[in-house]
């Protein structure tokens, strides 16, 4: 499992502007004074769009551009909304499928991340063969 998803954090305004211009339902948001954990709750608010979850790095990178080019297209930069956006890439290793796995930004990817006012984490994550 390969999973891209956006994430948007900013105050209530801000968000409310962005919201929109994202062209995908959120799948979780949070206020500012919800709960992250037992002790420890948001200070800001946020939405997380789920961009893809593909067998493949290779499916991810395709389907991270496709994404970025329609974001592009509709003249969005995030940090000019007042918003911190951040594209988050996690990658499943460990399997017989997917022992590693390698991602290489192009540079017109970073061109149009730079463009919309995007930022990218990346993180891998053992996964079970069962």
């Amino acid at each position: 499992m390969n999973l891209a998803t956006l994430v948007i954090r900013g105050t209530r305004n801000s968000l409310e502007k962005a919201k929109p211009q994202v062209h995908l339902e959120p799948f979780r948001c949070w206020e500012a004074g919800d709960s992250v954990t037992r002790s420890k709750t948001y200070s800001d608010y946020g939405c997380v769009y789920e961009i893809a979850d593909t067998e493949t790095p290779n499916e991810l990178a395709d389907s991270i551009f496709d994404f970025l080019k329609q974001i592009h297209g509709t003249g969005v930069n995030f940090i000019d909304l007042g918003v911190n956006a951040e594209l988050s890439l996690g990658f499943g290793v460990g399997d017989d499928n997917q022992f590693m796995a390698s991602y290489t930004l192009s540079l017109e990817v970073i061109e149009l991340l730079f463009k919309c006012g995007i930022a990218v984490e990346y993180s891998a994550y053992p996964v079970d063969d069962e």
